[in-house]
């Protein structure tokens, strides 16, 4: 019954986790030179040329920004799709009635969209790591490790889905002051992300902040009228 749920859960995250992962890989092509973006009429309709779209593998950022704005976007989507797409649809009423209690139920719901999320932001990331390892491809050296702050990005931002959750299943606030915590989240996400900590504080520090996210949410399932 449980793998049912869950099956059930990522075929209805399959479609935007399909198309936030061909934006990625569309943003790694670009880092990438490969020939056949040469040929999209839209850089030529802006006047782009891909010798300035041209990058040092992981060091410029522009990795980053799309991990951070693509995962950020198809984190609060999936959020929403679980929670109040699911209320309008009207099937929390059968979901509650299956043999699992409240806890259960949302803990399925976070374990699907996280199967989900994290392949959707790593396979770009090691694809592209693959690219700038191979010699040849660029000029700049390349290291492994310098996926480190990729990753640590990738493991940040599921504080932002805990966030989008708990907020969607907060009652009786008004809904601009039920964003509020996003601003905490996003800054607690960056901390985790940007700030220059032990790999091992950095670790728990996630671990952390978002079990603590994760108690909020099933507080609130058990608590919530749906």
């Amino acid at each position: 019954m449980r793998m049912a749920l869950v099956k059930k859960e990522i075929s209805e995250l399959f479609y935007p986790g399909l198309i936030a992962l061909a934006v990625l890989l569309f943003q790694v092509g670009l880092l990438t030179h490969w020939s056949f973006l040469t040929r999209v009429p839209l850089f030529s309709l802006f006047k782009i040329h891909l010798g300035e779209l041209a990058s040092v593998p992981f060091q410029d950022g522009r990795m980053h920004t799309g991990l951070a704005l693509v995962g950020g976007a198809l984190l609060a989507c999936m959020a929403f799709w679980q929670t109040l797409a699911a209320e309008r649809q009207g099937t929390f009423p059968f979901l509650l009635h299956l043999p699992f209690s409240r806890v259960e139920l949302f803990l399925t719901k976070m374990i699907a969209a996280m199967g989900v999320y994290f392949p959707v932001l790593l396979a770009p990331v090691l694809v592209y790591g693959w690219w700038a390892s191979v010699p040849g491809h660029h000029p700049s050296p390349f290291d492994w490790s310098m996926l480190d702050r990729p990753f640590w990005l990738i493991f940040s931002l599921p504080i932002l889905y805990f966030t989008w959750m708990i907020i969607y299943l907060l009652q009786g606030i008004n809904f601009g002051m039920r964003l509020l915590p996003l601003v905490t989240a996003t800054f607690l996400m960056f901390v985790c992300f940007d700030f220059s900590l032990w790999w091992l504080w950095r670790f728990l520090l996630i671990v952390l902040i978002e079990a603590a996210l994760i108690l909020v949410i099933c507080n609130l399932a058990e608590e919530r009228d749906f």
